[in-house]
């Protein structure tokens, strides 16, 4: 884990490049330069799968007799709207003791989606979630539908959604970051800002770059085992490469 703030990186990354002496600080000017283009680096990186570290989970509640919740800040879904959903699972009954989770599974394709015919069937809780990536201007919310629509307000859903880096509010505001993220961040801004400041990167800069992304997105692999559906394998099972074996 490493420490930094908007504005040490922006001055190590200009000075990487050649901009800024060692030995001075940035200008104002420079500062708040460096402060947008890191933001959307960042904002950048939300998109990119490999460069988000953690999938976090968002409790919601189903309410009886609807099908459609918006997504986002304040919405009936409360939460960060998400670029996609990683996994989604059902808690049939919230005042249970011990409370169980169903097993997450991967929301709905569209056309999975669109092969439901009777989207308004009732059910005790959801089998199926699609998640819409429509994006209204005001709010900036996304929607989710679920089917059947929940017949009680007993269920609630628990939304896995890739959770990347923040924005850096302000420039000295000091940020808690995972292994490797600090050399990425500035060797990346120093791509970012080149043309900006007129600078030309080295050959070198821009190997430091590539390989201190690729470090960050090796972290980031979470390897998810296959599964053969028993029908076609002979001895039904898992195949087990180790042993040669079906378990």
């Amino acid at each position: 884990m490493t420490e930094a703030s908007a504005r040490s990186i922006g001055r190590r990354s200009l000075i990487r490049l050649g901009v800024v002496d060692p030995r001075r600080e940035m200008s104002a000017g420079e500062a708040d330069q460096m402060l947008a283009l890191l933001n959307d680096l960042v904002d950048t990186w939300s998109l990119q799968r490999r460069t988000i570290f953690q999938v976090l989970p968002n409790q919601h509640v189903l309410v009886s007799g609807t099908g459609v919740y918006t997504i986002g800040p304040g919405a009936d879904f409360d939460q960060v709207r998400p670029t996609w959903i990683e996994a989604w699972a059902v808690i049939p009954d919230r005042d249970a003791s011990p409370v169980i989770e169903l097993p997450p599974r991967r929301p709905s394709t569209l056309p999975e989606w669109q092969a439901i015919t009777a989207k308004g069937l009732t059910g005790p809780f959801p089998s199926d979630l699609y998640f819409d990536h429509t994006f209204s201007a005001a709010e900036g919310w996304g929607q989710v539908h679920v089917y059947p629509v929940p017949s009680t307000s007993a269920a609630d859903v628990l939304i896995y959604t890739p959770t990347p880096l923040a924005q850096f509010a302000t420039l000295d505001t000091v940020y808690r970051l995972p292994a490797g993220y600090r050399r990425a961040l500035v060797t990346a801004l120093a791509l970012e800002a080149a043309d900006s400041f007129g600078a030309t990167p080295s050959a070198d800069l821009k190997a430091q770059a590539a390989m201190a992304l690729g470090d960050v997105k090796r972290a980031n692999v979470r390897p998810v085992e296959s599964v053969l559906d028993p029908r076609h394998t002979q001895m039904g099972g898992r195949y087990n490469i180790y042993t040669d074996g079906y378990r």
